[in-house]
């Protein structure tokens, strides 16, 4: 039990071992890659984004797991056992229900990076052919052109790293010489290991123990790392990004480049759990996890005027018209009664968030709103039969990757919100604030490990009494909100929807105007969190960030309420007439949606309000 009242636990995790992971390889060989940059090759070899021949990180684990299943076998379990294994290398899911927690990713504790050559590439090709066995010559179409990196018979090292998180139980010592055996059995690697490619100079490979690199973190009640309730934090990554994956095609994945709350709150309930700690049993820890409020990250870029945020959605109520000399000017439709329109300068004006791509890039030119330019790397991903070790059919996708460096090769910079402010167990906040230093592994389907510390940024958050005073109050949404209850009488009307949420999640605040737009969510998302229920399916309704809402504060209730929604996020309705957590529904506000700004109109230096022309709808 952890309260103030009784020593706060040591934070320890003594197995974090970390490794440099260098394998050699004899020319040729193949990690194939999709990008061809070569005219007339047919197989190109694999880069990162300097153009270095790599072995992604699947492909290492998974013969490192093979690996360590032949000397299971082959020592009757007294190197490694299967439930070692099990445990580097990571479980499916079992399909069960949520709520009984039967279907929690089994994450693995071994986390691999991918391996870069250590010396640049010599760009070569060759070729193989297939003889037609009647007429003794090339079979038409059977000739194929291969890019090597190197020339026949060169050594290359490829060098990379390995972290390895033991849980409770698990012998790190034991674990680090099976590993080391393992590296040792592996013949050879990549495509085409059937005609020669791919050879293993076992001799030649190496696990090296990093220096100590563990936490061990006694947390007081007085110093906490970040020293307040509310910090700005700053965050960089080690490798490239996959998160929030949206389907882009009808198998290829594309990665956010805003990171959502619940990936950096899932990687440290991680670490808590391989600490040994529950965080999910409804104690004063998880309780306290729960209350935790991280908002998304969002990238920024440093420029000579200071920090610029990228990424984020254009105001729906902006409007903007070009004038004959390429000009933009702008104007706030949410400064207009509801229901009435305007021209501006005699001109039918654009929304600029659907204005086409290249006014758009000027409308976030002039309003400082950037945009993050980092390359895609994209990979593929089979799925192997365990019986035939060929590629199952329809089992073939595409992951498309941020990078973690920016444009101009220096890490990319990602900022967020850690506020504690919520969590009212003392010890347990104490003991979060620790958790949330340090090295954090484990982020996102790529496993990158993030490195966080305090920000020199501050910010000030309106009080109660400042925001009672104003007329009316425009706020910006920043992220995805739940804001209504598709079940609810009236759902399919937009207005009705929002008024009523306000009405009734905020104290009575009154709704004048909104620019907003909602989309059904479903996936994933939907199956795993199933607030009607578990024998029906519902995608989620979700306001997308981007909306603007013009409200009116009736009462000290209402701006009260309205100053903890700036702090912490617009909380989610009840659904179907019950209260959320989540488990019933992963959009929080805690975890980072339903975040909300005041709408600053930022563009006033470049709108011509002389020029508008109101015009009332019919």
């Amino acid at each position: 039990m952890i309260t103030p009242a009784k020593p706060l636990p040591l934070l320890h995790m003594p197995d974090r071992r970390a490794y440099a992971v260098k394998l050699c390889l004899k020319s040729p060989f193949l990690f194939q890659g999709l990008t061809n940059a070569r005219l007339g090759i047919d197989s190109a070899y694999l880069r990162d984004e300097k153009d270095m021949p790599l072995i992604p990180d699947t492909q290492i684990r998974g013969v490192l797991r093979h690996a360590c299943t032949t000397l299971a076998k082959a020592t009757d379990g007294a190197v490694i056992n299967h439930q070692e294994i099990d445990a580097l290398f990571g479980q499916s899911s079992d399909a069960g229900d949520p709520e009984a927690g039967t279907d929690m990713p089994l994450r693995a504790c071994a986390i691999f990076s991918d391996l870069t050559a250590s010396i640049p590439p010599q760009n070569g090709h060759t070729t193989r052919i297939e003889i037609d066995d009647e007429k003794g010559r090339v079979k038409d179409g059977a000739l194929q052109v291969i890019e090597l990196a190197y020339p026949f018979g060169q050594k290359v090292v490829f060098e990379g790293s390995l972290i390895v998180r033991h849980k409770p139980g698990l012998d790190a010592d034991r674990v680090e010489k099976a590993l080391n055996k393992a590296l040792a059995l592996i013949p050879c690697i990549g495509s085409l290991k059937s005609v020669g490619f791919g050879e293993v100079i076992a001799e030649e490979n190496a696990l090296e123990k990093q220096p100590r690199n563990t936490f061990s973190l006694k947390p007081t009640m007085t110093d906490r790392p970040f020293g307040s309730d509310r910090k700005l934090c700053e965050m960089t990554l080690d490798r490239p990004l996959l998160v929030n994956a949206s389907r882009i095609a009808e198998n290829v994945f594309q990665s956010d480049s805003i990171i959502p709350g619940a990936a950096i709150k899932g990687a440290l309930a991680q670490r808590l759990a391989f600490a040994g700690m529950n965080t999910d049993d409804g104690g004063p820890l998880a309780t306290a996890l729960a209350a935790l409020r991280l908002s998304h990250a969002f990238p920024v870029a440093v420029t000579s005027k200071g920090i610029q945020p990228l990424d984020h959605a254009l105001p729906a109520s902006l409007q903007v018209v070009k004038s004959a000399d390429g000009a933009l000017r702008f104007h706030d439709a949410i400064t207009l009664p509801k229901g009435e329109a305007c021209l501006i300068g005699g001109q039918l004006p654009d929304f600029a968030a659907s204005a086409k791509d290249r006014v758009q890039a000027q409308v976030r030119d002039l309003l400082g709103m950037g945009v993050l330019e980092t390359p895609s790397l994209n990979r593929t991903h089979v799925m192997i039969g365990p019986d035939t070790w060929s590629a199952v059919d329809g089992k073939l996708y595409v992951t498309r990757r941020r990078s973690h460096r920016s444009a101009n090769g220096s890490d990319q910079i990602w900022t967020f919100t850690a506020d504690f402010g919520a969590v009212e167990d003392e010890g347990a906040k104490a003991l979060l604030c620790a958790a949330l230093t340090g090295p954090l592994d484990g982020l996102g389907r790529s496993a990158s490990t993030a490195t966080i510390h305090q920000s020199d940024l501050t910010e000030d958050l309106p009080t109660a009494e400042a925001l009672l005073k104003q007329d009316h109050l425009d706020i910006r949404l920043l992220s995805p909100a739940i804001l209504t209850d598709p079940q609810m009488e009236h759902a399919d009307n937009i207005w009705h929807a929002h008024a009523r949420y306000f009405e009734d999640n905020l104290d009575g605040t009154e709704l004048f105007n909104q620019f907003a737009s909602r989309e059904l969510v479903g996936g994933y998302v939907a199956v795993r969190h199933r607030p009607y229920g578990r024998g029906t399916y519902y995608p989620y309704v979700v306001t997308r960030p981007g909306s603007v809402f013009r409200l009116r504060l009736p009462s000290e209730a209402a701006a009260r309420a309205m100053a903890h929604a700036l702090r912490y996020g617009l909380p989610v309705p009840p659904l179907n007439g019950h209260k959320t957590t989540w488990k019933t529904c992963g959009y929080q506000p805690e975890n980072g949606y339903g975040a909300i700004a005041l709408h600053q109109q930022l563009w006033t230096a470049h709108q011509s309000a002389h020029d508008v022309e109101p015009v009332r709808a019919a």
